[in-house]
């Protein structure tokens, strides 16, 4: 079993989160650059609720990032269901559940949830800011574009810590080139 390591950025993205947590924030939203490690943040909040007993749920909007997650808390030794139709892992008695959006929004939520983790929240689903709008338990959003209208009516705070051009020049990302059709 693989320990979670998290970079220096990582950590302090995890030590805001729980800053504003402990403030009373229940609603956040973790912003970062697409490859920075967002999923092996929340992989991270997720074991730290397995390791204390809570329960916890990931949700994600696409199958590939079900099976993303899934794999990932696997790699790292985390028991987990998984709560899309159909799906072989299916374990509702596990703490850690990885979710579809659109099965929770036919089914109910698990109860006495510690942590919400929304994947891609910049795509507002009804059903789920109807749950995170409960504000009954943590709620961390993740996403890259954290612009869409409408976010700061479900989310309070937004935690960002280090930009796109920062992590290229410190070479955890790739530098990119842009391509547009004339």
């Amino acid at each position: 079993m693989k320990t979670i390591n998290l970079y220096e950025f990582q950590a302090k993205s995890v030590e805001a989160l729980r800053e504003n947590i402990r403030a009373g924030v229940k609603n956040q939203i973790l912003s970062a650059a697409t490859g920075s490690g967002k999923t092996v943040i929340a992989v991270y909040l997720l074991e730290e609720c397995y390791n204390k007993g809570k329960t916890a749920l990931f949700c994600a909007d696409r199958i590939a990032l079900i099976d993303q997650t899934s794999a990932m808390l696997d790699e790292y030794g985390i028991p987990h269901g998984v709560i899309q139709a159909q799906h072989w892992r299916c374990r509702p008695y596990e703490r850690i559940q990885v979710a579809s959006a659109a099965t929770l929004e036919r089914r109910s939520w698990p109860k006495d949830t510690s942590l919400i983790i929304v994947d891609e929240a910049h795509c507002i689903r009804k059903q789920v800011v109807t749950r995170i709008g409960k504000r009954d338990c943590v709620t961390i959003g993740l996403t890259a574009t954290p612009f869409t209208r409408g976010m700061g009516k479900h989310y309070d705070a937004l935690v960002t810590v280090t930009t796109t051009n920062r992590l290229i020049s410190e070479k955890y990302l790739s530098p990119f080139r842009i391509f547009a059709a004339s």
